[in-house]
Parts: structure tokens; sequence; C-alpha cells
């Protein structure tokens, strides 16, 4: 088993053709320069409305696709231990900064923000559409998500020395794209990390107003996105965590949030069994 900071990314895997791959499966359907999904690909991302053998086959796709290199920075062969997020980032941070030279600057980067995004489905999206199940969610909450926020954390540190890649031009305008970037943070249990999207939000939004009618499109998709963390955000706020994982992972509930759930408290689609 290799530490944190030992640890590296297998090329056999996880290199071009994976990234290309991923974006391929999760933006397949949307329409070539498009900043916000049509109704078809944002149900196949959210998976309202679809039948449960459709929604079945994309996940039977994504498992295809992407298990193996989930497996592959399991907790078997990546465990994490308490080490800071930066160390806990580290392979997947170095493999982004891997992909554009030094010397390219914030508007050339565009390898290094495509790689970011795909590794961002690959953790925080792959787990979520491949391991659904009560005894494999443990996995995506304590382990996948885990990596996954600290690489977006480390992502927007104002001591990163990376740019911000989720502004790059690629993505800067785009709902459809770039809040895939801020999943990491609406999944988490931490207050700290809701307030901190909170102003990355509202930094994005006034960015879309400013860009006016060519982005209208894109300001709807990412109201109606927004909104959906805010969602999450009161969750935390009232409970400091989800209530809806506390059987999957042993937790106990409170009385307070046993009421919750009993009155039709919000488990985002997930069942007991899966």
């Amino acid at each position: 088993m290799s530490t944190p900071r030992a640890f590296t990314l297998s090329k056999e895997i996880f290199n071009p053709s994976l990234y290309k791959l991923v974006q391929s499966t999760w933006f397949g359907g949307l329409p070539e320069g498009a900043r916000a999904p049509t109704m078809e690909v944002a149900k196949k991302w959210w998976g309202n409305g679809v039948p449960p053998e459709e929604k079945a086959a994309f996940d039977t796709i994504c498992r295809s696709n992407f298990l193996s290199a989930l497996e592959s920075i399991g907790p078997e062969k990546y465990p994490l231990s308490q080490v800071p997020s930066s160390a806990i980032a580290e392979p997947f941070l170095r493999e982004i900064s891997e992909q554009s030279p030094q010397d390219e600057g914030a508007e050339s980067a565009s390898e290094s923000a495509s790689t970011a995004l795909s590794l961002i489905l690959i953790l925080d999206q792959m787990p979520r559409n491949i391991l659904r199940t009560p005894s494999t969610l443990p996995l995506v909450y304590n382990h996948y998500d885990t990596i996954a926020t600290a690489v977006m954390a480390s992502l927007l540190s104002p001591n990163s020395t990376m740019p911000r890649l989720d502004k790059h031009p690629l993505y800067r305008l785009s709902s459809a794209h770039r809040f895939w970037f801020y999943m990491p943070h609406m999944h988490s249990e931490s207050r700290e990390l809701h307030k901190q999207l909170a102003g990355v939000l509202d930094e994005f939004r006034s960015e879309l107003v400013e860009a006016g009618a060519e982005c209208e499109a894109s300001l709807g998709y990412f109201d109606r996105a927004a909104n959906f963390e805010k969602i999450h955000a009161k969750i935390i706020e009232r409970f400091g965590r989800y209530p809806y994982r506390n059987e999957v992972l042993g937790r106990e509930s409170t009385e307070e949030e046993a009421k919750y759930l009993a009155d039709g408290g919000e488990t985002f689609g997930v069942g007991k069994k899966g």
C-alpha cells in the first residue's frame, strides 16, 4: 500500500484517452458549443423522469468504462489517513499540472483544465453511478468524496500554484461544464466548504450576468443548479451532516434527524436499496 505522498496514478489508466472517454460519456448529447444542457442531457445526469432501465443502462456504461479507474485509487490501493488535504490531493494535482507546460499561463492551460474536469467527474460523479448499493455507498462518502473534495479545495485555494482552472475560457461561461467542478463541495458535510461555495457561486453568477444575452441559457441552468446547492447547504447548516447517509454509514440519527427523514426529508434520490 502507498502513502498519499508516495502514491502515483497509473499512466496505463489515467491518461488522455481516459479523460476524453469521461467527457464523451458524461457530455454525450450536449450540442457543440452549448453552455446549458438539453432536457435529455439533464435527465441523464440527474435521473429525473428517466425510466429505471434507461438509468441502469447509463450506470452500466459508467461501470464498464470507469470502474477499473476507481478501483486503482480505491482504499486498498490508496489508503487515506489523517493527512492534510493537500497531501491527499497531491497525485491528482500533479497529474493536472503535468498536462500543460508551466509557462502557458491561465489562458492557454486548456489540457490542464480539461484534465481537472475529467478527474472531478471520475472522483465525484462516477462513484455515484457505479456504487449505488448500501454496501458500496460508504466508499463513495468516505473515500472518493474525500479525494474529490481535497482536489477541488486545492484548486480553489488562493495558494494554488495553478490558475483557476474552473474559470478557464473553455468553461468560464458554461454552466453545463463549470458547475461540475463544484459538486464535491455540494456533496461535502463541511459547513465551511458550503460557505466557500456560496462565494464562488456568487462570483460565477456575476460573470454570467455581465456576459449578457449570450449566456441567458447558461444563467438559467446555473440558477436551477445553485438552488439545489442552497437546499444542500440548509441541511448542513441545520444538522452538520446529511441525515439520509446515517444508515449506510452506521451513524445513529438524532431525534431531530429521524423526524426529518420520517417527514419526507431530502435523500437526493438515494434509497435504502441504493
